[in-house]
């Protein structure tokens, strides 16, 4: 869960982020289709691409000053 950032840093909230989800659904489908029906293929790039967001939320969110639903490039 990544924290709500009006909340003390030691609790945990979560949050509506449309722009966000619907981002991140995108590029998971992108991602799939551009594995041409590998399913191993498929797998191991959405992977990559978690563990890729994971990142970007950390140092963007976590650490950084933007709100999860402004992070929409992956």
């Amino acid at each position: 869960m990544v924290q709500k950032k009006s909340l003390k840093m030691d609790q945990v909230g979560h949050g509506s982020h449309p722009q966000y989800t619907r981002a991140l659904d995108d590029k998971i489908t992108q991602v799939i289709n551009d594995a041409g029906g590998d399913l191993d293929e498929a797998f191991e790039n959405v992977r990559d691409l978690i563990s890729q967001v994971k990142g970007t939320l950390t140092d963007e969110a976590i650490m950084g000053s933007k709100n999860v639903n402004e992070i929409v490039d992956f």
